[in-house]
Parts: structure tokens; sequence; C-alpha cells
């Protein structure tokens, strides 16, 4: 927990210290980045979403966490006059593991445009920690003058808390160059890092800090720059999200609208003078057959585990402690400790400290109700009668005799005939003068007699 919270702290006050730091060697930092109407209104944080909307692009980590084969479509008119437009499909191919493949194309006229192919995969590598590389091919032309090359995306998404998600993505870590035949110009790409946070309960609020780390290789600049970006999303109604944010010098605004099979998202970000506008839209195409079973596994596994406590809860109002406890122990060896199961457990301390309190002088009452148990045969009830004389009164002299007794009489049900005779011999040693253990040597003789004929 101390560990979350100083990750949480360090990647705030990383997200407020480069806000902003005055290189501007890439003025165009957000503009240029993220086809994602729900990041841009979020001032360009969001790369620890779960639920984002092009995750193929923004945090390939974040695929394996949509349950839903969805095609998005996002576009933007930037304020140079292009164009900026992104089409991408996602498909959860497995209970841990999705698959996403998207073209995305930037367009200023004719001759000066972008187009950029992906395909992604993601899993999650362990509980609640996924991993997602996203390649992808280039292709740019300026003035007539084409170059193409190949890169390699990759991000990483961890939820912590049910209340905490964070991610991180490097973009280019295998960095594009493309080389203009005619010209003989490289344009290398630059290598850039984003980290962030994400604090949230789910359908009421979202708070976003992220840090932008830029040229990490170094390629314009002699030192790496970094931006910071903050958003909040509140939902008035579930199917309504609102959404804000800053980055360096600017805001941004945005709406959703939320339903079963389609989501739209608008955002409007301030760019010096002017305003840009994006929309986009994911039609869903509904949980796949695997995500259905992961869903039901889990639906089962919750139900098992609210049945266990809740035996717990139903043997302590009956006075069986044991059996309680048992059921305690169950739970947190499946699912760890949690509040609930820790105000059972100090329920049943309670229970067992006023019973010991009020029953302190009543232990050979006990014993007198195990033995009548014993005697007409009901030696399940008597087990459980002596387990909670144990939790009542642990240091009762006679506790151990009466369950070597019992134990005897269990071996003698099942056959076991030295078993049997090894309890009562463990039983004489303590109370040799007990009648209940020489009428039980008898009855193991007259079986063994008749079973020898």
């Amino acid at each position: 927990m101390k560990v979350v919270r100083n990750l949480c702290i360090i990647l705030f006050l990383a997200a407020a210290a480069a806000y902003p730091d005055g290189k501007e060697h890439d003025s165009d930092w957000l503009s240029a980045r993220n086809p994602n109407a729900k990041m841009k209104a979020l001032g360009g944080a969001g790369v620890a979403l779960n639920n984002n909307n092009s995750p193929l692009y923004s945090n390939p980590g974040n695929m394996t966490y949509d349950p839903y084969g969805r095609l998005g479509l996002f576009y933007g008119n930037l304020i140079d006059g292009s164009h900026f437009a992104y089409l991408d499909y996602i498909y959860p191919f497995s209970a841990w593991g999705s698959i996403g493949a998207g073209i995305e194309t930037r367009i200023n006229d004719s001759s000066d445009y972008v187009y950029v192919y992906s395909f992604g995969l993601a899993g999650e590598i362990f509980r609640n920690f996924s991993v997602g590389v996203s390649g992808k091919a280039l292709k740019k032309t300026l003035s007539d003058e084409g170059a193409q090359d190949y890169g390699l995306d990759s991000g990483i998404h961890y939820e912590p808390l049910k209340w905490l998600d964070i991610g991180f993505k490097v973009e280019n870590i295998v960095t594009p160059e493309l080389t203009y035949e005619e010209s003989g110009v490289t344009e290398v790409m630059t290598r850039d890092a984003q980290a962030g946070l994400c604090i949230f309960r789910a359908g009421y609020f979202s708070f976003l800090a992220d840090v932008y780390m830029l040229d990490l290789n170094k390629e314009y600049s002699d030192e790496i720059s970094f931006r910071g970006a903050y958003g909040i999303e509140i939902y008035p109604d579930p199917a309504f999200p609102i959404r804000g944010g800053v980055r360096d010098d600017s805001w941004s605004l945005g709406v959703g609208i939320l339903s079963r099979n389609m989501n739209f998202d608008y955002a409007i970000v301030s760019e010096t003078d002017a305003s840009v506008h994006y929309f986009q839209c994911v039609y869903k195409f509904g949980i796949s057959p695997s995500r259905k079973e992961k869903e039901l596994m889990e639906k089962e596994k919750e139900v098992e585990r609210e049945t266990i406590y809740f035996e717990g809860v139903l043997y302590l109002r009956m006075g069986e402690v044991s059996a309680a406890k048992g059921k305690v122990e169950e739970y947190k060896s499946r699912y760890g400790e949690d509040k609930k199961i820790k105000v059972l457990e100090e329920d049943i301390e309670k229970w067992l400290n006023k019973i010991r309190q009020e029953k302190i002088g009543r232990v050979n009452e006990f014993k007198k109700e195990i033995l009548t148990d014993y005697y007409h045969g009901k030696l399940a009830d008597a087990m459980t009668k002596l387990e909670n004389l144990k939790l009542i009164a642990p240091n009762f002299e006679e506790v151990v005799y009466l369950e070597y007794l019992l134990n005897a009489g269990l071996f003698l049900e099942k056959g076991d005939y030295d078993g049997a005779e090894q309890e009562l011999i463990k039983a004489l040693q303590i109370n040799p003068d007990s009648r209940e253990v020489k009428g039980m040597y008898d009855r193991l003789r007259e079986v063994m007699e008749i079973n020898s004929r």
C-alpha cells in the first residue's frame, strides 16, 4: 500500500513539475498524437484509462481490459488545415488477450500526407497487470517525395487497487527513420514516453495526471522535454460524462454519450489563437464468447465468496463457533483478508470471550452433553460440541480424554479396530477409571469376536 501511495505522489509531482518547462521544440506535442477524443478532452491525460476508446494507439496495454469487439472512427481538423483521422478495430480473442488493427492518416493537401498502419497484441501476464505492443508501418509524402519505415510502440497497465489505475507507454521503441531518396534527407522519429495514473470511482468521477517525456533519443534536442497533463471526468448521469483538462497554457473540454452498442465522444481543445474540434464514434459488437466465460467465472467466484462468508455468519448465529472459524479460514485462504471477513473474525472472538465468561463454570455440563451424544451414537454431534468446548475452555483437562474417546468411536464405526484400540489406550492413560472406555472396550471385543467367526 505504501509503494502504491508513493508511486502516486511521484507521478503527480512529476506532472506538476513538468507543467510547463519552457522547452518548445515540440510545441504541437498534443495535436500530433493521441487519436482519441476522450483523452483530448482530458488535456492529453489518460494513458492509465482502462476504458479508453483507441487503446491500440494511446496505450496498447489497455486493449486487454476491453471486453467488447469494437470499431472506432476518429476525426479532427487541425489548425494548420490538415485533417486527422483514424480507424481501428479491437477484438478480445481470449479471456486474457486482445488483438487490434488500425489505420491513421493525416492529410494537409494532395502532396503532403502520412499513413500509419498499426497492428497490436495485448495480454494479461498476471492479475490486473497487462502488457501490449503495437507494430506500425509509416508512409509519408512531402511535395510528392515519399519515404516509409517501421516502428514499434509498447505499453503497460496495472490496477493495484479498485480505485487506482497506473499506465505507461513508450512510443517508437523501434524508431522509424524516413529517408527521402530524391533529396537524401532522413527524418528520424522521436522516441517518447508517457506515464500516468487515474484515481476513479466507476460511474462517478475520474481524476488523471500524466507526464510526457519527449525526444528520449535526443534527436532534436540535447535535453529531454517534459510536459504535464491533467484531466477530470464526472458523471452527472452514467450515460453522459463531462470532461475537462489542461496542459501547458491550453485547456480542453468534452462530453460523451454512452450506450449499450455505441459511444460518441466530442472534444474541443484550445490551440494558440484558435480551437480544434475532435469527434469519435465507437461501435461495440458485444462481448466475445471468451469474455462471457470469464465474466461468468468471476460471477461464480463472487457467489462462492459470498456463500462462504454468509455460511460463517450463519454458523456463528447458531453457536457453531468452530464451524464459523473454519469458514473464516477457508475464506482467507482463497481470497485473502478483507474488511468484512475481519469484522466476522472479530465477532467470533467477542462471542467466545462472552461465552468463556458466562460458561467458565459449566464445562462439566458440556462434558455431559458430549457423553450423552456419545451414548446415543451421535458421534458427529459430539465432535462438534467438543470443538466448541475446546474454544470455550481450551485448558479443560478432560478435553483430550474426550477427543480420544470419540476418535475411538469413529474408528470403530469405520471398522478400524486397531485404530480404535490405540485411541482407547491413550484415553485410559489419562483416565484409568473411565467407565466409558471400559464400555467401549467391551463393545470392541464383541464386534471383533463376531467378525472372527
